[in-house]
């Protein structure tokens, strides 16, 4: 039991160091949405949340999360430990991936992963709670809380790790040992929780969703944007009884919709004038080209691959292949090495005894475009071959075939036959052989003329 001095220690910490006990609440926070998140805005108080909605229903960051989703489903869930040579290979049999791939009766690893990879881009945050039915308390299965229901916190008494949600207006506690929580990196305003890697980018998100609204409001209305009918001026003391609203529906049953291109005919002399707003205009063709670059490159993803409007400024056919390679190595191996790294973390040390030399990662060997251009493989390796650099062993290991016992230590220059001669000709030299017969043939004649010339006077 800690001590009155220890209770008051802890408590001065937890009040005073977020750092290393995290906050309850936000802590500078500039945008709040209704869900409690907060959005890295500056300079502005407008909720972003209840402007923009639900950042999935942003065609590109949906796009997006589809592509990422897709292409992870290609990388099941696999563990490998440390080997002899220091080195990582995968091990069959662990009961960490089989939980993964059947995490509970309703859903499967595919659908789980989908619901991670969308709360950890839009929050920052993911949480998988744990049950443990079966297996002697070891975890026998995973499901998925929505990251905006959910809080971390610190017990205020014991200092420990909790998370908090809300179910029907009941708040309910996990402790943090059936918790994981997956977060991307550390949010300033509580410690506790991750920062959402694409919170910046709500205001662009608005901007996207406007120009979709407008677009779809201008074809909507027969693409007539901002029309102004005002009755045309009248000498001085002359009325005019008009009904604003009787013109107004004239004109939409005739200008708009299924009525467009019918003529219309007024009783009253009027004006009608066109505001210079139009799409051309407004730019709308390539105002929206700037939020989908930054959405899509605060994913890490190249906007080509994705298939959204502005890819169309890079795309071509030579440099696809280099994009698709682009977008899984600063997006999807690095996605899925943190998610994965964070649940080994978590669940290794519970459910292997050897969780020290190992991890929990996902298997790429399926993946197209991490695969190695095999004609360039082998002209390298057909390269250094023919300059006797590796052996036999070296080269069918760099190809992917699997050296024989006799494969060491044999190199090219050794496999070289010996050369036939036709019948009835001498067998030629090869060039080793014949350089030394030429040379030992250059050290006798020297030796002869040496012991034949001055070189023996002086030893008569």
């Amino acid at each position: 039991m800690p001590n009155k001095f220890q209770t008051l220690l802890r408590s001065f910490k937890s009040r005073f160091n977020t750092s290393l006990f995290g906050s309850d609440g936000d802590v500078g926070a500039t945008t709040r949405g209704r869900s409690g998140r907060t959005y890295a805005v500056p300079s502005t108080g407008i909720d972003w949340e209840s402007e923009v909605g639900d950042l999935r229903h942003v065609p590109v960051v949906q796009a997006c999360l589809n592509y990422i989703i897709r292409n992870l489903s290609q990388c099941p869930p696999c563990v490998e430990a440390l080997n002899a040579e220091g080195e990582y290979e995968a091990i069959d049999g662990s009961l960490l991936v089989d939980l993964l791939l059947n995490p509970n009766p309703d859903w499967d690893w595919w659908v789980m992963l989908f619901a991670v990879v969308a709360d950890y881009m839009e929050d920052g945050n993911a949480y998988l709670p744990i049950e443990r039915k079966t297996n002697g308390g070891l975890p026998s299965e995973l499901y998925y809380l929505p990251a905006n229901i959910v809080t971390p916190k610190r017990d205020k008494k014991t200092g420990m790790l909790y998370f908090e949600y809300r179910v029907r207006g009941v708040m309910q506690r996990i402790e943090a040992a059936e918790m994981i929580h997956i977060r991307h990196g550390v949010d300033k305003r509580n410690t506790l929780r991750g920062v959402s890697p694409i919170a910046s980018s709500v205001a662009d998100a608005y901007v996207l969703q406007m120009g979709i609204t407008y677009s779809a409001k201008a074809m909507k209305n027969g693409g007539l944007v901002g029309v102004t009918i005002s009755p045309k001026a009248l000498p001085d003391g002359a009325t005019l009884d008009v009904d604003p609203k009787e013109i107004q529906d004239l004109w939409v049953d005739h200008a708009t919709g299924d009525g467009a291109g019918k003529p219309f005919v007024s009783s009253i002399p009027i004006d009608v004038e066109y505001p210079n707003v139009t799409p051309q205009s407004m730019a709308i063709d390539t105002m929206l080209d700037r939020p989908e670059s930054s959405i899509t490159a605060l994913m890490g993803l190249p906007p080509q691959v994705v298939g959204v409007h502005v890819g169309r400024l890079a795309k071509t056919y030579a440099n696809m292949k280099e994009a698709r390679e682009a977008a899984w190595e600063e997006c999807l191996l690095p996605l899925g090495m943190a998610i994965y790294g964070q649940i080994g973390t978590t669940l290794l040390p519970q459910m292997s005894a050897n969780a020290d030399n190992e991890r929990l990662t996902m298997d790429i060997r399926a993946v197209r475009p991490l695969q190695p251009d095999l004609d360039a493989l082998y002209t390298r390796a057909n390269n250094v071959w023919d300059r006797n650099l590796i052996d036999r062993e070296q080269y069918k290991i760099m190809v992917g075939i699997k050296p024989a016992p006799g494969d060491k230590g044999v190199y090219k220059q050794d496999n070289v036959p010996e050369p036939v001669a036709p019948a009835g000709f001498p067998k030629p030299k090869s060039p080793a052989k014949a350089f030394l017969e030429e040379y030992a043939e250059e050290v006798a004649l020297r030796r002869e003329q040496w012991i034949d010339g001055d070189g023996m006077k002086g030893f008569e």
